[in-house]
């Protein structure tokens, strides 16, 4: 009453506030499910806000601080958490990132970016990774888990579509029609080439019940739709890859035969390389409505103002390695130390000095930058570390619908490992909360089976 009569109408908050406490500590899972729904529909508060003194997601950074702060809480008020978990050499690798992160945010040049850029780090494994360890252990909860995003995520695919049906869904239109809900065209492909294997996840755990099967599969055809007129190359291409990867594991052929033809392929090609860089060089395909010109553009390093400035932001990353290779500028400070490094030749007429145009638009560039070798290492690392999980848990177990959601789960997780090179998107709550499920999900399932292969033997 005092806040209304004051006209302080924020105080109409304070009970959504203490409802979302008492979820944390009596049902983190409600609150968990709660984040996954509201994650694609959450806008950053420079959307709301005229130049905000620092910048969120709303509402679902509050939450997922909420629960980083109840797990911790938990973690010390109990003192017990899966040791199965704590110590999985996945979860190993995790410490080993952080710890180097937190080493460099010592030495940043610009420490409070970098401590923020840390945290949001944590947050995000705390809440994406340790926690959705322990929430799906019940396998059902995998399908709520992949469900409850994807069911968010098709209002702003929706808005999205409706918003550019307009122009005819043309190429031009195509980088902001999601906003607020994403930055642009990239980070909205690559939450969607992430997500279309996972809903063949859900498809496969519900195939039991034909209407939700039904209803899934329709999910699953606007996710397909979508992306397509994303005109986002980078996450075509990563389908695609993961397609022909797909059909490689299911053909059975070995993979030290692909190794081989990789390597005859490349002694082969590498004497026309100069001729190829060649034809590259003239190739006058820029980004079109043209699907297969949009594509064939992703070649043209030398007139698309996408390729040819992302060239110049990856040879900034490269000299800022060169001038400190061991600890980096800081976590998160790419965006603001990179303009000295820009060359005039370099530079395009997109390139820009105001840190106000994107980051190091890859993930492992970025890394080295910010973080130096250690960094980029101990990153690559986890990733593979993933990988050899992952696959190694898919060749053993005898469990069929493990097999396929660890296999699934896996193919997205590649589409963003090639999305890396091309953009970096981690410190977004839209792509980190799948990206980190994923593997927790993974990580679970090789738990389970080692637990189980213990059993045996005993």
């Amino acid at each position: 009453m005092v806040g209304i009569l004051n006209e302080s109408y924020i105080v109409t908050l304070i009970p959504f506030g203490l409802a979302l406490c008492f979820l944390a500590f009596l049902a983190l899972d409600k609150l968990l499910i709660i984040i996954l729904f509201c994650t694609p529909l959450s806008v950053e508060l420079s959307e709301l806000v005229p130049n905000p003194p620092f910048n969120m997601s709303l509402p679902t950074e509050p939450f997922i601080f909420l629960t980083m702060c109840v797990f911790f809480v938990k973690l010390i008020g109990e003192r017990k958490f899966d040791k199965e978990v704590l110590k999985h050499p996945v979860s190993i690798c995790i410490y080993i990132y952080l710890g180097w992160l937190f080493f460099s945010c010592l030495l940043s040049e610009m420490p409070i970016v970098s401590f923020k850029y840390l945290l949001t780090r944590i947050w995000f494994i705390s809440c994406f990774y340790f926690i959705v360890t322990q929430f799906v252990r019940n396998e059902d909860n995998i399908s709520k888990y992949i469900l409850a995003y994807t069911l968010g995520f098709s209002i702003v695919i929706i808005y999205t579509l409706l918003q550019h049906a307009p122009s005819y869904f043309s190429h031009d239109t195509s980088y902001r029609v999601m906003q607020p809900f994403f930055r642009d065209h990239t980070s909205y492909g690559a939450a969607l080439a992430l997500l279309i294997p996972a809903m063949i996840v859900v498809i496969k755990r519900t195939r039991s019940d034909f209407s939700i099967t039904f209803f899934n599969m329709l999910l699953l055809f606007l996710l397909c739709v979508a992306l397509l007129f994303s005109y986002t190359r980078a996450a075509w291409l990563g389908i695609l890859a993961v397609g022909a990867l797909w059909v490689v594991l299911k053909l059975r052929i070995k993979i030290k035969n692909l190794i081989l033809v990789t390597v005859v392929a490349t002694v082969m090609i590498a004497p026309f390389y100069n001729d190829i860089i060649y034809k590259t060089s003239k190739n006058t395909e820029v980004s079109s409505t043209d699907f297969l010109a949009h594509l064939k553009s992703a070649s043209n390093i030398t007139k698309d103002d996408s390729n040819t400035e992302r060239i110049n932001r990856w040879k900034c990353a490269c000299r800022m390695f060169m001038e400190r290779p061991i600890v980096g500028f800081g976590p998160g400070t790419y965006m603001f130390m990179y303009a000295p490094f820009q060359h005039s030749e370099d530079r395009t007429k997109i390139s820009t000095n105001a840190a106000d145009l994107g980051n190091a638009h890859s993930e492992y560039l970025g890394l080295l930058a910010d973080a130096g070798l250690p960094g980029a290492l101990s990153f690559i690392a986890l990733l593979v570390t993933v990988l050899v999980t992952g696959f190694n848990l898919y060749n053993k177990t005898q469990n069929q619908l493990t097999k396929e959601t660890v296999l699934f789960l896996l193919l997205g997780l590649i589409t963003y490992y090639l999305h890396g090179f091309l953009n970096d998107f981690l410190d977004m709550d839209k792509i980190a909360s799948l990206f980190w499920g994923f593997i927790a999900i993974i990580v679970m399932f090789d738990i389970k089976e080692k637990l189980a292969e213990n059993e045996t033997h005993n």
